[in-house]
């Protein structure tokens, strides 16, 4: 019994003694594949960098439109057509944030309702997909038309 009470006192001590994080500072930097001419997928880093002023380092989880990714180092690929550019907001969740997320996901409810202990916004540019006229398809009208005035001209001169 004395056993019991000894685990009782030092599991409510070590549950006290462990806080949560306090007053959340996020910063984040971003890459993103700057040319999509010949990939069909635009990869985007966000690397993180968080501090709590209580000296906690809780294990973070990231959220990014539905997808929930392990935070120490966000990374996600999309289709050309699909990647995200702009400003993207990456919420942040600890240990209990992420499984306040599952049982949302289980439940079916949105994940907008649960609360994050930080957000970041990254500024997401966007990949170059190439001109808007390839210059195969300028050179072969260019060629049609030179063709077209040269038989003109020359129409026009043995007449």
């Amino acid at each position: 019994m004395f056993k019991f009470v000894v685990f009782a006192v030092l599991s409510v001590f070590a549950a006290s003694a462990y806080g949560a994080c306090t007053s959340p500072k996020a910063s984040a930097t971003s890459f993103t594949s700057s040319d999509a001419t010949i990939v069909s997928q635009v990869a985007t880093v966000v690397d993180l960098s968080f501090k709590c002023s209580n000296g906690e380092t809780p294990q973070l989880y990231g959220e990014i439109n539905g997808r929930v990714i392990l935070a120490s180092k966000i990374s996600w690929n999309d289709e050309v057509k699909k990647a995200i550019s702009g400003s993207v907001t990456i919420r942040l969740f600890d240990e209990e944030g992420y499984s306040n997320i599952r049982k949302a996901q289980r439940e079916g409810v949105s994940l907008s309702s649960v609360k994050s202990i930080s957000e970041v916004t990254v500024s997401v540019p966007s990949a170059y997909t190439g001109p808007l006229v390839n210059s195969e398809l300028l050179v072969a009208f260019l060629a049609i038309f030179i063709g077209y005035f040269a038989f003109t001209t020359k129409s026009k001169l043995q007449a």
